[in-house]
C-alpha cells in the first residue's frame, strides 16, 4: 500500500474521534504512516492499534510536545518526502500525491503546503509571513489558523498580500511559512536541519522549520489548487 514511497507523521493527543478518518485517508493515498501519541487519556492509542496494526505507533507516557514527537518518528520514515498531518486534517489522495510530486519535480522547493478549509468550505489561513509582535499576539490569542479577517486587521501589506494568495485558487506562490496542520517537506532538508527544533515554542515549530528551509536556500511553496480539510479549523498545534 505504501506506493508513494513517502511517510506521513501524525502526532496525536486525545484524538480518538478523528484519527481513524485521518489515517484512513493517508493510507488510501499510498503513504506509510507513523502515529506518535503524546500521552492521550482517551482511547486514541487503542483505536489506532485496533484499526491500523500495520503502521508504526509510538505511545509516549508523557506529552513531549509536537516537535519532539515528530522527531521520534523520523528514524522510521521511508522515502524522500515527509508529510506532517494534524489528526483532525483529512488529506485526500489527489492532494497527497500532488504534494509529494511537487517536491520530487521542483528541486528548488523544500516545503509545500495546500489550501486548508474547514468542513463548511470556509478558508482558514495556512500560509503566513514571518511573525511581527502584532502577529505573534494575534496567533497566540486565536491560533495560527484564525479567520483571515482577524489576521488581515492586525497585519501589514505583506501579510494582506499573503492572505489574498490564500483566498484565491490561482497559481502556486512562495510564502514565508505554511502551517504544520498539513505540509510536505523534503526528507533530505529535514535531516539537514536536524529535525524540528525542540527548543522553540511549541506554537512555532512549523514557522521555525520553514525559516530554516529558507536559510538553506529552499523555497516554501503554497499551492491553493490543492485542498485539505481541517475538521475543526483549529490550530495545528492542538496535537501538542
Amino acid at each position: 500500500m505504501d506506493d508513494l514511497d513517502a511517510t506521513a507523521i501524525v502526532v496525536t493527543y486525545n484524538s480518538q474521534n478523528h484519527v481513524v478518518a485521518c489515517v484512513s485517508a493517508l493510507r488510501r493515498a499510498g503513504l506509510r504512516v507513523s502515529v506518535v501519541d503524546n500521552a492521550s487519556t482517551d482511547g486514541t492509542v487503542h483505536v489506532v492499534a485496533a484499526h491500523f496494526p500495520e503502521i508504526e505507533l509510538i505511545a509516549n507516557s508523557v506529552n513531549v510536545g509536537f516537535a519532539a514527537a515528530v522527531n521520534q518518528a523520523l528514524p522510521g520514515a521511508v522515502g524522500n518526502v515527509v508529510l506532517l498531518v494534524n489528526p483532525e486534517c483529512i488529506l485526500q489522495e489527489p492532494t497527497a500525491r500532488a504534494l509529494v510530486t511537487t517536491l520530487r519535480l521542483r528541486s528548488e522547493v523544500g516545503i509545500v503546503g495546500p489550501r486548508i478549509i474547514d468542513p463548511g468550505g470556509r478558508l482558514v489561513a495556512s500560509a503566513h509571513p514571518f511573525e511581527s509582535l502584532a502577529s505573534v499576539l494575534t496567533s497566540r490569542l486565536s491560533g495560527s489558523l484564525a479567520p483571515l479577517g482577524l489576521h488581515q486587521l492586525f497585519w501589514g501589506r505583506k501579510r494582506r498580500r499573503t492572505y489574498t494568495d490564500c483566498s484565491r485558487y490561482g497559481r502556486a506562490v512562495t510564502v514565508d511559512w505554511v502551517s504544520g496542520a498539513c505540509l510536505a517537506v523534503r526528507a533530505s532538508l529535514l535531516a539537514g536541519i536536524g529535525g524540528l527544533d525542540e527548543s522553540s515554542c511549541m506554537y512555532y515549530a512549523d514557522e521555525e522549520l520553514c525559516l530554516q528551509a529558507w536559510r538553506r536556500g529552499a523555497q516554501v511553496l503554497y499551492v491553493p489548487a490543492l485542498t485539505a480539510v481541517h475538521l475543526r479549523g483549529a490550530s495545528s498545534r492542538d496535537a501538542t
